[in-house]
């Protein structure tokens, strides 16, 4: 079985598909408040810019298969607690927007007249 060798544990599998799935729903709530570009640069700085930085420093110090593969999730987990953090951010934002009044005028009910 190839995925043995590639995946040993399948609750690392598990992990990494959950930690994928939240991300998803923590970016798509964030662009849903309005900022679709928050979330397109912070999937690049900690998914692309973390990586960079873990195979020029990390991975040369201790190459090994298992170290490489924990990268993966590593940045992925960064990436969620970003996601968390901002979403409850931009979250309390659009609360304080909705609140004073800066509701959208589509939102408003509309009356003939």
């Amino acid at each position: 079985n190839n995925l043995a060798l590639i995946a040993p544990r399948h609750g690392a599998v598990d992990n990494a598909v959950g930690i994928a799935a939240a991300n998803g729903v923590l970016g798509h709530a964030i662009q849903s408040y309005g900022y679709p570009l928050y979330s397109t640069l912070s999937s690049i700085a900690f998914v692309f810019g973390f990586r960079i930085v873990w195979m020029t420093w990390v991975y040369p110090a201790f190459p090994s298969f298992h170290l490489l593969m924990v990268c993966f999730t590593v940045s992925w987990s960064l990436l969620m607690l970003c996601n968390i953090v901002s979403y409850f951010v931009f979250r309390r934002i659009f609360e304080k927007r909705w609140h004073d009044g800066e509701r959208e005028e589509s939102l408003k009910p509309v009356t003939e007249g």
